[in-house]
């Protein structure tokens, strides 16, 4: 059973046994990172490929929100419905300064996606794209700031179409980056292009792609990555699906009024 926000929701999820075929697509985009020089763990990626194969799901109400399942935040659901509480922590954090990244200003990131992040940071350098990373983990009161000014630019009630509420920001775990530019500002085309592109051979993913806004429940972000893993990562990109998507699938729930 699902629990509303009065205590800790824990997801049932899907475990598979991977397919000793790999689909025709799979198979391209694994002989492409290999040409890359990207490594990936091919079981893992078909366990990871199980939204297909759900057959049933938990429905929940989109009227209520419920807690996250914490124990991995690599994989923690946070989104409208979903959120975690102030106390939960997602990880060791360290600083990434100017001098480890071209960072607008120092932020904390979780440890975990360090080394994932400059590796896809020295990629877009080799390739003469600009880019810098702008925001990463947030604390709950920043949060709240950056709902508030959306909130005055756009209204109180539009505010939640561009920003998220405390606890239900993916950057609360230290996973999200914030892309932009050299100095700060949106993306450029080629940042942009280049991103969709290349991200999932780090383990990103656009948690809010364009033309997913009724799925997602935000605007387009394209500046706005999640860590999950390349495994994951290819997974999501294979399928065609959002994160969230991917999300609800692997912890066997489906959106809709019970």
């Amino acid at each position: 059973m699902l629990a509303f926000c009065t205590g800790l929701f824990i997801p049932k999820f899907i475990h598979n046994s991977p397919d000793t075929n790999l689909t025709k697509n799979q198979s391209q985009i694994i002989n492409t990172l290999t040409e890359t020089g990207t490594t990936i763990n091919s079981e893992q990626f078909q366990i990871n490929y199980a939204l297909s194969d759900l057959q049933s799901c938990e429905k929940i109400d989109l009227t209520q929100n419920y807690f996250s399942d914490t124990t991995n935040p690599l994989l923690t659901l946070v989104d409208k419905n979903f959120e975690v509480t102030e106390d939960f922590v997602p990880g060791e954090m360290i600083l990434l300064t100017q001098n480890d990244a071209p960072v607008v200003y120092s932020i904390y990131i979780n440890k975990e996606i360090e080394p994932a992040l400059l590796e896809l940071i020295a990629a877009m350098k080799n390739d003469n794209v600009p880019g810098a990373i702008k925001s990463g983990w947030r604390s709950f009161s920043q949060q709240q700031r950056v709902y508030d000014i959306w909130s005055d630019r756009v209204g109180a009630s539009n505010a939640g179409d561009y920003a998220a509420l405390p606890g239900h920001s993916e950057h609360y775990l230290g996973t999200a980056i914030d892309f932009s530019n050299s100095t700060g500002q949106y993306l450029d085309n080629q940042t942009n292009q280049w991103l969709q592109t290349n991200a999932y051979r780090f383990g990103f993913v656009q948690s809010y792609p364009l033309g997913k806004e009724t799925i997602t429940g935000y605007n387009y972000e394209p500046w706005h990555y999640r860590y999950v893993g390349k495994e994951i990562a290819i997974s999501i990109k294979d399928q065609e699906i959002t994160l969230g998507e991917y999300l609800y699938g692997i912890h066997n729930i489906c959106r809709g009024k019970s």
